[in-house]
């Protein structure tokens, strides 16, 4: 079945000629693969760069670049290595004419998971909630949050995913009004290795948290642990192959 690229309606208001293509992003991302798109043949866009610079001013080359044409109109273009960018440079061989880019850098990979607790090793599978959909409204026009009740350390929230699948970051977002905030672990854990990010009551208090994933390998679970309760909001998994 041949790809489809969605979104690309080539309109010739938003094209433009050039030859270098800079783009900055609020916050990293990994990068994954990015389109581009014209309305003229884009098979005819060759020797070209990409620049990724992971703090703006490192710059990283990309290994093994490669393109793929797709509907004569779009081009999909990816690296072999992935790489946590703040800043992406395109940079041609000559002027072409572009009209739209999109920087692809992972897709939640949350709702393929499936959400449990753990209370003493005892798993309960009627916690009510999703990672892409919960339930329990913490404050009205708030986000959705669920409560994570903590009755000892033993207690855990996790997202298990079979198969198992490559993680490059998760975003979360917590909230502890009226809580006593002690910090939270996560835990990612694969067949051959665990690895955990711990953030402790030292810190100062932050509500969204973006964690990346360097040397992500194939994760089967992804646990949330607290030693006091926490309200939990969000939790993305960001990843899978191109």
């Amino acid at each position: 079945m041949a790809e489809k690229v969605e979104g690309f309606n080539v309109s010739a208001s938003t094209c433009m000629e050039t030859d270098r293509v800079d783009i900055v992003f609020k916050e990293s991302i990994f990068f994954n693969f990015l389109w581009i798109s014209s309305d003229r043949n884009v098979s005819e866009i060759t020797n070209f760069a990409i620049v990724l610079m992971p703090d703006g001013k490192q710059t990283v080359e990309c290994l093994n670049q490669t393109s793929k044409v797709v509907d004569g109109s779009a081009m999909k273009i990816w690296c072999l290595n992935r790489v946590d960018a703040k800043n992406i440079s395109i940079k041609f061989e000559k002027r072409y004419r572009l009209c739209q880019l999109y920087v692809n850098g992972g897709r939640n990979l949350a709702p393929a998971g499936k959400a449990e607790m753990l209370f003493d090793g005892v798993k309960d599978d009627n916690i009510g909630w999703s990672a892409n959909n919960p339930v329990n409204q913490r404050l009205e026009g708030s986000e959705s949050c669920k409560l994570i009740m903590v009755f000892n350390e033993s207690t855990k929230w996790a997202l298990v995913f079979q198969p198992p699948v490559e993680i490059y970051s998760i975003r979360l977002v917590i909230e502890s009004e009226g809580l006593t905030y002690t910090g939270f672990q996560l835990r990612l854990q694969s067949s051959d290795h665990t690895t955990d990010f711990v953030y402790n009551s030292t810190t100062e208090f932050q509500a969204e948290h973006n964690i990346k994933v360097h040397n992500a390998s194939r994760i089967e679970r992804a646990e949330f642990l607290v030693k006091t309760s926490l309200f939990l909001c969000k939790f993305e998994v960001f990843g899978g192959n191109y």
